[in-house]
């Protein structure tokens, strides 16, 4: 049974261990050489646990309020870390940056398909690949400091029954201005050739999502390629 704390792997399974109120933990220790601005400092002889609070399944677009930390489950992670890590280690507990994703999409249904049911369809595959806790291609979580790229959407998309092509796709993010209030910043379309670049100590959650639907024969139109 793992039961000290020594590795990154050990620190985020047992900051899940410590309180069922935990989802899913990232730990972050010094970087000696950052590759840029945004990259966390973490000072040395600190390891800093990012912790996801667990939420309902059915919070599929969870609000920046349900993806808060109470102190009493930071504190609690703290001491059980404490506890089984050296004791020249200095435990920090926060939370994750969110980025949060709106992916804009014109796709084709397939004829056969009833086109709502299909756009439904995408707007939960879409939430559910992009989220914290149920997202990444291992449905684990959206791996921390992970690019969000175009190629990502396409190929997720692709997989949802009933659609024929995906003609267009953007993406847009948003960032937590107030987190007190939960307020999210206004929403700014990502570069096309990077995608959505995290920093290590960032994960993605999705808004809502927009999903256009266009008949197989308006594929190629101006209907199809129409921006949002």
């Amino acid at each position: 049974v793992r039961n000290r704390a020594v590795t990154v792997e050990d620190y985020e399974y047992l900051a899940t261990k410590a309180t069922t109120a935990v989802g899913r933990a990232c730990c972050l220790q010094p970087i000696s050489h950052p590759e840029g601005p945004d990259e966390p400092g973490v000072p040395p002889g600190t390891v800093r646990v990012l912790l996801v609070p667990h939420i309902s399944r059915a919070k599929t677009v969870p609000r920046p309020k349900d993806l808060r930390v109470p102190e009493r489950v930071k504190d609690e992670v703290q001491r059980y870390l404490r506890e089984r890590c050296l004791i020249t280690t200095n435990v920090e507990i926060g939370e994750p940056d969110y980025v949060y994703v709106s992916v804009h999409t014109i796709i084709a249904a397939d004829p056969r398909f009833d086109a709502d049911l299909v756009a439904r369809r995408v707007q939960e595959a879409l939430t559910t690949f992009i989220h914290p806790l149920t997202g990444g291609q291992q449905g684990a979580g959206w791996p921390f400091g992970r690019t969000l790229t175009l190629a990502d959407i396409y190929a997720r998309v692709g997989e949802v029954k009933g659609v024929a092509f995906l003609t267009d796709a953007r993406i847009y993010t948003s960032t937590i201005v107030n987190r007190e209030e939960g307020l999210l910043g206004p929403e700014a379309i990502s570069s096309t050739p990077e995608g959505v670049r995290l920093a290590a100590g960032q994960v993605l959650c999705s808004r809502q999502h927009n999903v256009r639907v266009i008949s197989i024969a308006d594929v190629g139109s101006e209907a199809a390629t129409t921006r949002f």
